[in-house]
């Protein structure tokens, strides 16, 4: 049994892909895909959620606030600049790390977070 399973989950996982990178050619309708986007965001952000607060129990706000930033990113980078969408897919993935690191202020102590 193991060995049939050991086979199979490349097997879906390769099959899973193809159908996600066929999808925009197999659907015709913009509201279907625009659907099927929302979906896979959506998956994305509450499978990292499942991740933090199941196996942590840590109640986990940065998640939302990074996906909300790479988000606005992306709206202004291709709205305002007309910069090209894969382009700004890959400047926006970047950003939220870069606002993450501009807040640390470690000044070689264990208690920089300290205010007084």
């Amino acid at each position: 049994m193991t060995d049939r399973s050991h086979i199979l989950r490349p097997v879906a996982l390769l099959a899973g892909v193809a159908f996600l990178v066929l999808l925009p050619f197999l659907v015709r309708d913009q509201y279907q895909l625009h659907l099927a986007q929302l979906i896979g965001v959506y998956w994305i952000l509450i499978a990292g959620l499942n991740l933090v607060v199941g196996y942590s129990g840590q109640l986990s706000v940065g998640h939302v606030g990074l996906l909300a930033v790479g988000a606005y990113a992306f709206a202004i980078l291709t709205g305002r600049y007309d910069v090209s969408p894969v382009l700004a897919l890959a400047l926006q993935l970047h950003l939220p790390e870069g606002s993450e690191s501009m807040g640390d202020h470690d000044s070689g102590s264990d208690d920089w977070w300290r205010v007084g």
